[in-house]
């Protein structure tokens, strides 16, 4: 990588290679991503090889949640090697998303919850396409614009057999069947439906919380959807009785909040996944320490990120 940008523009980004001690502080905070990536991924590869015969959509779901929470505290932890905990921001919001949305498959009804979650994506491919590959409709005419007549036809076909597949897939099982039928139905009083309101009477994302528990986290998630949806350039300047200055780009400053919430949500996840699994006493002891030791050392490298704050703001 060639970060030569930070040289020419010394005064506009923080350089944590020169800041040693700084630099220690982010050091610890990847050592506590790479032990909690290091538990999911044991816990990814457990399921696996437990569930190699006899593995379900329900566990290929759980599996492919657990990978994507790997890959996101993984681009956060990338993120805080260079100080940029702001533009982590965005990645935790949707991290958030994916571990209350596991957690709530784990809770209960889990084979519908599942089934809902696993025919999601199916459903958005055909929906789309259903609009993209007909010849009568404002997207199909802008693709066949783009593209020609003679391509779109040829993504039409490999689009057909995609559906037929996802149809007869949808078919073959009793639960994935109960789910296109409540999907319908739901969809006649609210056009635009999100799998969770599918197969529960949870009909927003703040439902999705409380259900477990977590309404007073929302707020926290509310707040880091002003990063996602672009509207928070103006946070880039600071100003007080003594004027105003513009931040630093991967400011060391305030990095304790967005490192805390990715270990305790992070935490949460493993919690619902490890039981989840069947367990041997020695196994559950191993695990219960290892949380309360993660999070102890979280919360004393946050409290250390809070000083920084304010020795550098």
């Amino acid at each position: 990588m060639k970060f030569q940008y930070l040289n020419t523009f010394d005064k506009l980004f923080f350089n944590i290679d020169k800041q040693e001690e700084i630099k220690e502080i982010y050091t610890e905070a990847s050592s506590v991503f790479d032990s909690i990536i290091t538990e999911y991924g044991e816990l990814f590869y457990r399921i696996l090889d437990e569930k190699a015969e006899v593995g379900t959509y329900v566990d290929t779901v759980i599996v492919l949640l657990i990978r994507k929470i790997i890959e996101q505290i993984d681009a956060i932890n990338v993120l805080y090697s260079v100080a940029s905990h702001e533009a982590a921001q965005n990645i935790l919001r949707s991290l958030i998303e994916n571990i209350v949305g596991l957690r709530f498959i784990l809770k209960e009804n889990t084979e519908e919850r599942a089934a809902a979650y696993y025919l999601d994506h199916n459903f958005w491919e055909m929906d789309l396409g259903d609009k993209c590959f007909n010849e009568n409709t404002k997207e199909g005419k802008q693709l066949i614009n783009k593209i020609g007549t003679v391509e779109f036809n040829k993504l039409h076909n490999g689009y057909e057999k995609k559906k037929l597949f996802y149809q007869q897939m949808m078919e073959s099982n009793d639960t994935f069947q109960k789910i296109c039928i409540l999907r319908e139905e739901k969809k006649k009083q609210k056009p635009y439906i999100k799998w969770y309101e599918v197969c529960s009477n949870v009909k927003s994302v703040l439902g999705l919380f409380a259900e477990l528990g977590l309404e007073k986290d929302y707020f926290i998630y509310r707040v880091l959807s002003k990063e996602s949806h672009g509207s928070t350039a103006i946070s880039g300047k600071k100003s007080d009785n003594e004027g105003s200055i513009i931040k630093l780009i991967r400011n060391p400053v305030e990095g304790g909040s967005t490192f805390e919430l990715t270990c305790t949500f992070a935490s949460f996840g493993l919690y619902d996944i490890f039981n989840y699994l069947k367990n041997k006493p020695d196994e559950i002891d191993k695990f219960k320490s290892y949380l309360n030791d993660i999070t102890k050392k979280g919360q004393a490298i946050a409290q250390k990120f809070d000083l920084i704050s304010v020795r550098y703001d």
